[in-house]
């Protein structure tokens, strides 16, 4: 007699395959929405772990290879007065704000590995590095053989740990290079700060033609760092060779069509590694060049791609050219385009218009597209792109998770308009009996009906967490939801900080989504103990007011 067949046994993942399926779609979470971890990491302690891990930043750090870019550094001045105070500005891009985006008497220079360098006026001139993502900042003297209020300089700041990929350096070892005109109109300077160190290295010095530096940024290409110079002594390009400490110049691509201290101009780095140049032109044309060697072993400028810029032009400018030739104006030439960043990793550069526009040019595809830079200026138009992974450890994470709640809920200011006791009759006030059954404290039972009651899909708040999550994962949540209706019953919790930023609806059917409800007391009855909020704003909040609705419900008649 044969065996009877077996059976399968259909076993359960086992957990290490979840675990693993969990890290693979944590890891492709979008860097540019610097939000998504954090929102991950609130959904529950397992999956809070593995965001703040270090293991698994870095893995997600390797997985997109490229930062974003999280904002822009701008300089601009505190007013239109000539002791206005200079203003070293964050203009963000996502959701990322650092706590302090307006660094007063403070110049920005240079943005690079997710550092960037800031110079000081004043008796305490010298430089600042900063990272916005931290908040951290170092204070680096000026060189002595060329102090910053009596030279023209450039200078920048960038990792130097040995080996660095650049993904994971926040908080280590920098370096700042400088290049300076300063004393004698035929010498220039130049030097590295170590921040290992603590000083400059040996300054190196070179004799020749006055170098009027300029102040736009400059690139760095291996180690090497390179600036511009602007027409007022000698067009050129100025490179510091800071391995081998030399300095020296070369000349700029032809400039028939464009002039180098015109804001039409910057220097780039190319897809290959090499130092590169961007020009862009009366015709809505940019024409890229690259610093390569040329077929008698000698460094050359070569011209190796156009882009055109045609979607920046508007109908009215009219504006026909022939390449090197002067353009024929149709109509008013009102948006010259202007190169005003560069952004070495993401393989972008930024143009403006006169007319306020901001586009990015993808250099390897050519496509043009305008971004939205609401605190973008024309002060000084140039914008140095700051690019940086924002995964922070659990401390950092909780304090930036707090200080935007802080934000969101902090305190209103004072308007001054008060309420008389007489603008409701008799029958609109509440009793003591009634006043009674509103301050008993919220009920579990109440509480997890209120929630079960909300739609699955929709946000319970402006933390993204929708009211499913509430539902599913309610033996998990309810301890800290019911600490939070304490606080509310308790008066821990200022009424003042959660109805800040309370807006109405212009919406007269949905008025009541984003005001408060007013319940007046009796005339001489004590106000209720426990909080009653109606902001919708947060989770926790909207769920404490749709709890409320069904507390007085219950309890009170409603007079027609």
């Amino acid at each position: 007699m044969s065996a009877p067949p077996s059976r399968r046994r259909h076993c359960s993942p086992a957990p290490q395959l979840i675990d693993d399926l969990i890290l693979e779609i944590l890891a492709r979470l979008p860097p540019d929405d610097p939000a998504s971890l954090e929102r991950a990491s609130l959904a529950c302690k397992a999956w809070r772990r593995v965001v703040t891990d270090r293991g698994f930043l870095r893995r997600y750090r390797a997985f997109h290879r490229k930062p974003p870019i999280l904002g822009f550094l701008q300089n601009t001045y505190s007013d239109l007065s000539l002791h206005a105070t200079r203003i070293a500005r964050f203009v963000p891009t996502l959701s990322f704000r650092p706590d302090a985006p307006d660094r007063r008497g403070m110049h920005a220079i240079a943005a690079c590995h997710g550092r960037v360098l800031l110079t000081t006026y004043g008796p305490d001139e010298g430089f600042i590095v900063w990272d916005p993502v931290t908040d951290r900042q170092w204070a680096v003297p000026p060189l002595a053989a060329a102090p910053p209020s009596k030279s023209r300089y450039n200078a920048m700041v960038f990792c130097s740990a040995a080996g660095c990929d650049h993904l994971d350096c926040l908080g280590g070892t920098f370096a700042v290079a400088f290049v300076g005109s300063c004393g004698r109109p035929d010498r220039a300077i130049a030097g590295v700060y170590s921040s290992e160190a603590g000083e400059w290295g040996e300054p190196v010095v070179r004799h020749g033609p006055y170098l009027f530096i300029s102040y736009r940024p400059g690139v760095l290409v291996g180690n090497t760092v390179y600036f511009t110079c602007t027409p007022v002594a000698q067009t050129c390009i100025v490179e510091y060779d800071m391995g081998k400490g030399k300095l020296s110049t070369f000349e700029l691509p032809s400039l028939h069509m464009y002039q180098p201290d015109y804001p039409a101009t910057a220097l780039t780095v190319t897809e290959n590694g090499r130092l590169g140049f961007a020009g862009a032109c009366w015709w809505f044309e940019l024409y890229l060049w690259s610093w390569e060697t040329g077929p008698d072993g000698a460094m050359a400028w070569k011209q190796c791609r156009t882009i055109k810029l045609e979607t920046m032009q508007s109908s009215d400018d009219g504006i026909d050219a022939a390449p090197g030739g002067d353009p024929q104006h149709k109509g008013p030439m009102r948006h010259v385009p202007c190169v005003i960043g560069f952004a070495d990793s993401a393989g972008l550069i930024f143009v403006s218009t006169e007319a306020r526009a901001v586009f990015s040019v993808e250099l390897k595809s050519g496509r043009v597209q305008e971004i939205s830079l609401p605190g973008f200026l024309r002060v000084d138009p140039l914008l140095m792109p700051y690019m940086s992974f924002y995964t922070t450890g659990t401390p950092d994470l909780l304090d930036h998770a707090t200080a935007f709640y802080k934000d969101l809920f902090g305190p209103a200011i004072d308007s001054g308009i008060r309420l008389e006791d007489d603008i409701w009759s008799p029958e609109e006030k509440i009793d003591d009996l009634d006043r009674e059954v509103m301050d008993r404290a919220f009920s579990e039972e109440e509480i997890k009906n209120t929630i079960d009651q909300m739609e699955n899909n929709k946000a319970v708040g402006s933390d993204g967490i929708p009211a499913e999550f509430y539902k599913v994962c309610w033996d998990i949540v309810k301890k800290d939801i019911m600490a939070a209706f304490n606080d509310f019953h308790s008066h821990r919790i200022d009424l003042k900080r959660i109805n800040y930023g309370l807006h109405s609806s212009p919406d007269a059917e949905n008025i009541r989504a984003g005001a408060p409800s007013l319940l007046q007391l009796a005339t001489g009855a004590p106000a209720p103990s426990s909080a009653q909020p109606e902001d919708q704003h947060g989770g926790i909040i909207r769920i404490a007011d749709a709890s409320m609705e069904d507390h007085v419900a219950d309890h009170m008649e409603t007079d027609g």
